[in-house]
């Protein structure tokens, strides 16, 4: 009896490692699925657009120029797509020829944060537009320069991006606009589309005129 019952363990054990080897093995070969896919939405998506698709150090980029502007799509360093199934942070940025005040930063915070940065933050900006200031955080530090930048075409235009996408991460600072969302895989119409919305809003945003 004790000979069959160490003979059922050992049977156990070997059951529940080929179980964990396969799992693994499965997951390894998704995330060279999910990889080669992003390669290839990407490398079509700079092709579609103009741009140069370019892998630095292992990790994909697609650089060019939007509308005259500098533009890059990359990896987030916040990403945790290192190993199986990892989770892609995908980062747009299109940089501003008159960007604003270097002390003025814009980033989305709707809901429960936003309601948390605007108890804490004192230096959370209030534009006196109460849509606004419920989803985007405004730090100025009392600049006169970054309150007469913000004009309130400049803050319908962030506004409706951060609106368009609530789940997704909009930042305006070191002279660059940028959208960030975390997502399994790199969807076609999804890149696209964003493209289409940051060159929407930085026309507005780089308008160099106070109206």
């Amino acid at each position: 009896m004790e000979h069959l019952a160490l003979l059922s363990s050992a049977v156990n054990f070997n059951a529940v490692a080929v179980t964990v080897l396969i799992i693994v093995v499965l997951a390894i070969l998704v995330t060279i699925v999910l990889r080669r896919r992003r390669e290839n939405v990407w490398q079509a998506f700079a092709r579609r657009n103009g741009f140069q698709y370019q892998v630095v150090e292992g990790q994909p980029q697609v650089k060019g120029l939007l509308e005259g502007r500098r533009f890059e799509l990359a990896i987030s360093p916040e990403s945790s797509d290192t190993g199986p199934l990892g989770v892609e942070v995908i980062s747009m940025a299109v940089f501003l020829h008159h960007p604003p005040p270097g002390d003025l930063l814009i980033e989305s915070a709707g809901g429960l944060v936003g309601d948390v940065q605007l108890a804490l933050n004192e230096h959370r900006f209030q534009s006196g537009d109460a849509e606004f200031d419920q989803n985007v955080n405004v730090e100025n530090s009392g600049s006169a320069a970054g309150v007469d930048w913000l004009t309130p075409k400049k803050r319908q235009a962030f506004l409706q991006l951060v609106q368009a996408t609530p789940s997704d991460s909009y930042l305006l600072a070191a002279g660059q606009l940028r959208w960030q969302c975390r997502t399994a895989i790199s969807v076609p119409d999804k890149l696209d589309e964003h493209l289409r919305s940051l060159a929407a809003a930085v026309r507005e945003l780089d308008n160099a005129t106070q109206e």
